[in-house]
């Protein structure tokens, strides 16, 4: 337990049935629970009936457009019923504890009655976005020329041959049910695949580079 954490101990009366392995027996019978708030980032993630979730918006605080303070964000999110709630850089990346539900959904149609547009929100539990991540065929030691777009649905696994005659000679790509990898070492504005990849795939896709998708897992990691 850290320093700015506050352990809170319930005492259980006499007869009341057992709330799990953490529950110790005490004096008249009955047995004590302890919960852990944290000081620093609320409510500890292990909340009865919530999941931890990463949110990817897309298409926020680009050009001028599609405006969205990410302090505006966290209390959007707070009133939909989030808990323990970081972000990012401004390009919208959120991790998230919540009950079960379409956040897709959810989030977009928040930002639209607040804000006043919809951008598109792609939503992966933790074991999700962990999964993906350690899909990644490609090397890593220059974050910024590797990227994972993630995809929302099945990709369309007839665009591989033309995908590879896009592509440049530098340009290596690698396609999953979830995602696709793109290491380009001329990075995006240099990459001749990055312009189509959406269209050839056939499916909504949020992309990240190898440096966002790191921090992220450290977040997930701090919970």
């Amino acid at each position: 337990m850290r320093s700015e954490d506050i352990l809170i101990t319930l005492v259980l009366p006499s007869g009341l049935p057992a709330l799990g392995a953490d529950e110790q027996p005490n004096a008249n019978g009955g047995g004590f629970v302890s919960l852990i708030f944290r000081g620093a980032n609320g409510l500890a993630t292990n909340v009865p009936g919530m999941s931890t979730y990463v949110g990817l918006l897309r298409g926020i605080n680009v050009g001028g457009t599609g405006k969205l303070p990410m302090s505006e964000f966290k209390l959007l999110m707070a009133n939909l019923g989030c808990e323990n709630i970081k972000t990012y850089i401004q390009s919208g990346n959120v991790v998230f504890d919540a009950e079960p539900g379409e956040w897709n959904e959810r989030i977009s149609d928040a930002i639209d009655s607040s804000i006043g547009f919809r951008p598109t929100v792609l939503t992966l539990t933790d074991s999700e976005f962990r999964s993906v991540a350690a899909g990644n065929p490609f090397p890593t030691d220059e974050p910024k020329a590797t990227h994972v777009y993630f995809l929302d649905g099945t990709p369309r696994w007839t665009a591989k041959a033309e995908m590879e005659s896009v592509k440049s000679d530098l340009e290596r790509f690698y396609i999953t049910d979830a995602a696709v990898y793109l290491h380009t070492p001329e990075f995006l504005s240099g990459s001749r695949l990055a312009p189509k990849l959406e269209r050839l795939i056939g499916v909504p896709a949020t992309a990240r580079n190898w440096r966002t998708v790191e921090k992220i897992l450290a977040m997930l990691d701090e919970r």
